[in-house]
Formats: structure tokens, sequence, C-alpha cells
């Protein structure tokens, strides 16, 4: 058994500001929330859900070797197993994340990412560029949520890395100032705003000013923002600024040759070869971090050349003559378009299909953002596949103009279209939200090609 030494079982329960329960081990073996994922000797925290209770699971958790419980003080089921017990589980989880934080960070730089698009790709460059030349804690994936963050802080932070390297998202106002309480940020670095996870907020400017909360923090010392939207939504603050074309910012770029520009200074450089133009602003922003940190432009230069998309993210597959792109991590209105413009880009004399879902979580702006990209795959795709009622939009955009396009309500009937529809020479992107799980979509086609 494989137990977390970075705190003591004891040192946890001071996190929280309770005494610890008899029979508790010295360490966990892991923090779970998820009673599937316990593991033997680990920590189960029963967290309160809309469709799902966590006390629903103790005995379960029990079941798979859990050493203890966090639950609520009204708990009162009986279970062989020691119990914290705190009036919210959910507080709780943060406040131990938190507490963990601030005992051990000590020196360390926190870099905190936000953006409506493009946060896990653009940690991930970042990384690659920082590695080299630091420790890092990066949490692994895209545990950015208000649970993820916290969890992975307890479970991966080993507390004496010089970089805590995150990512932290919001589907509502409050949300990204409580990660930044739970981990504070000396570099606050913002990719861009647009319409996603829009159905808690009524306008871009309402949702630009929950963003903007990754700027709040008064540790923070650095606070980096496109300069597009600096000017459009934080017009009054003293931001540090990127932008691919504009050359007032603080940091821009031209290419043919490729110049890297830091406050009006041009430095050139290999161009860095990303498979869409879409990415340079990732890439800008990877360097103004790298700035930040003390690297000379020759060791950007050299780290730019490493960098690789996170996994299922224009991932190119070639089976039996076909092409098969892989992108089934996210479906917002920008990344399905750099989609679309990579499956435009690649074998110009070849046919090109497009698997798409729709934008989802958009509130009142769903049938505005559908229509758009619906739009925007006309000059990208020959033949268009979709599903679900958010991707209606794309139907009437494709049939006005007489363009072929297959809607189907369930995503298995769709499928057999496009294994029917593949021939020899084409090319298919399959793209889509997280909650459709497309990989297993593709995996279906391709095991029929």
């Amino acid at each position: 058994m494989n137990f977390m030494t970075r705190y003591t079982t004891r040192e946890f329960c001071s996190f929280l500001g309770i005494e610890p329960p008899a029979l508790l081990p010295t360490f966990f073996s892991s923090v779970a929330i998820d009673s599937r994922k316990v593991t033997s000797g680990g920590l189960f925290i029963a967290l309160e859900g809309d469709r799902v209770d966590g006390h629903d699971y103790v005995k379960e958790a029990l079941k798979r070797g859990a050493a203890a419980a966090l639950v609520k003080n009204s708990f009162q089921e009986a279970v062989d197993l020691p119990l914290l017990r705190v009036a919210d589980t959910f507080d709780a989880l943060q406040l131990a994340a938190q507490q963990y934080v601030a005992s051990r960070r000590k020196d360390s730089t926190v870099i905190a990412i936000t953006g409506s698009v493009g946060k896990t790709t653009t940690k991930h460059f970042i990384e690659t560029l920082l590695r080299p030349y630091f420790s890092i804690f990066s949490p692994k994936g895209n545990q950015n949520s208000q649970r993820g963050l916290p969890l992975a802080i307890l479970n991966e932070y080993e507390g004496n890395e010089e970089v805590l390297l995150v990512e932290v998202s919001m589907s509502e106002k409050g949300q990204i100032q409580r990660h930044t309480e739970i981990i504070p940020p000396d570099i606050a670095l913002l990719t861009n705003i647009s319409l996603v996870h829009a159905e808690n907020f009524s306008s871009l400017e309402t949702l630009a000013e929950a963003k903007g909360e990754v700027f709040s923090h008064p540790h923070t010392q650095y606070c980096i923002c496109p300069y597009k939207e600096h000017q459009q939504f934080f017009r009054e603050k003293e931001y540090l600024t990127y932008s691919v074309d504009e050359k007032e910012a603080d940091w821009s770029m031209s290419r043919e040759p490729f110049f890297f520009i830091e406050k009006g200074e041009s430095f050139l450089m290999d161009e860095p070869q990303v498979p869409s133009e879409r990415l340079f602003s990732n890439v800008l922003a990877t360097m103004a971090v790298g700035r930040l940190m003390g690297l000379s432009i020759e060791q950007i230069e050299k780290g730019l050349r490493g960098l690789t998309l996170p996994p299922m993210r224009l991932e190119k597959i070639e089976k039996k003559g076909l092409i098969f792109i892989k992108d089934c991590y996210n479906a917002a209105e920008d990344s399905i378009c750099l989609a679309l413009d990579y499956l435009s880009s690649i074998h110009p004399e070849r046919r090109k299909l497009a698997l798409l879902s729709g934008v989802r979580e958009l509130g009142p702006f769903a049938e505005e953002v559908n229509q758009k990209v619906g739009s925007y795959a006309l000059s990208k795709a020959d033949i268009l596949f979709c599903f679900e009622e958010e991707a209606r939009p794309f139907v009437a955009e494709w049939e006005r103009v007489g363009r072929r396009i297959v809607w189907r309500k369930e995503l298995s009937d769709l499928i057999e279209e496009v294994r029917k529809e593949l021939k020899e020479g084409d090319v298919l992107l399959v793209k889509g939200s997280r909650k459709y799980k497309l990989e297993d979509a593709l995996e279906t086609i391709l095991g029929g090609t």
C-alpha cells in the first residue's frame, strides 16, 4: 500500500480545525470524492451534489478499503470507519487544499490560467517551456473545477515544487475568486473571453467580470491579459497585455520571418510549429510567462521547439487510406472553428467530412453561437454530420444554401451514417463536447473501416 507522506492525517484535521477521531492511520493513501476511486487506506470525502449524495456511498467506500470518511455533522449512519465531521464537506475540501498550500508554498511561484478556451493547451505549453528549469506541480489533465483543483492539490502537490501551475474554470460568478483564495497566484493569465459556459450570465460583459476575478487577489504581482480583452473589458486596469496582431501590446509578434516583440524590442526566432494559426495566441502567452519567470530569449526559443498539444487535440490518425482528426476534448465556438480550420488546411485535394456536436451550456446565446459555427463550417467541410438538439442551427444554415448535412437525434444512429459515407481518401474530423465522449464514437468508426 502506498501512502502519501506529504501531510499526516492529524495535520489534515488541523487544516479543518477539528480533532482527529480515534483509529486514524498516520497517513492517507489518497483522497477521493468518488467511492469508485477510493484506494485502500484512503480518505473518502462525501460531497452532496444535485443528483447524488456522497453520504449514501460511505459504506461502499469502506468496502473499497477507505481508512476514514469526511462527512457532514448530521450524518447518522452506523459505519465501522473513523469519521471526520464538518459542517459542510465541500467547504472542507476547499479549505484543506487552501491550508495545505499555505503551509508549504513558501518561495514558490503560482501561475493561474483562466479563459473561455485554451486553458489546458496554454498550461501544457507553459509546463513544456518551464519544466527544464523548475520543479513544477501541474495537475494532471484538466482538473480545474471547484472540486477538481482542490482534489488535485491534496493528491498530487508534493509541497516543495518551485512552480505551481494551475488552470481555473467557472460556471458562476465568484468561483474563480474562490480559486485564487485557495491558491493565490503570483502570475495570473487570461487566455480570452467568449461565450463558453455562459448559461448563467446575461452578457459577455458579466462573463468577463467573472473571468477577471483571476486578477483579484492582492498577492498577484503580474496580470496578463489579451490586448483585445483589455481594451474591451479592463481598460481602466494597468495589466500586461499580449496580442498576435496589436503591436501596442507588451508582447506581440510578426511572421515571415518570425519576430517576438517585447515592449517594442524585436527578437528574431525560429517560428514555433503549431498546427493552427489560432494557437499563436497561446504560444505568445506562454512566451510572456517565460519572460516573467526569467527565461532568456534563447531558452524560450529552445523550449518552443518541443511544443505539443495535449491529448485529444487535433490528433491525426491514418488508417486504410483514410485520415481521422480526433479533437474530442471540448466544443466551444473558437475551438470548433480552430479544428475546422485544421481540417480545411490539410490535404486540400481530399474530401473533408466533419462529425460535430453543438456548443452546450450557452443559455440564451445557444441559437446565435451555433448558427455561427454552422455557417463557419460551410467553407471548411464538404459534408457535415451532427446530432442532439443544440446542433439544430447547423441544419438550418446548411439547408439554407443546399449543402449536404446529416442530423440524427442519437449519436449511435449518426455513427452508422458516417461509416456508410466514408470512402478511401476522405478526411474526417471528430469534434465535440466532453459530455459525449466522441473518442468512443471514433473508435467505433475506426473499427468498421
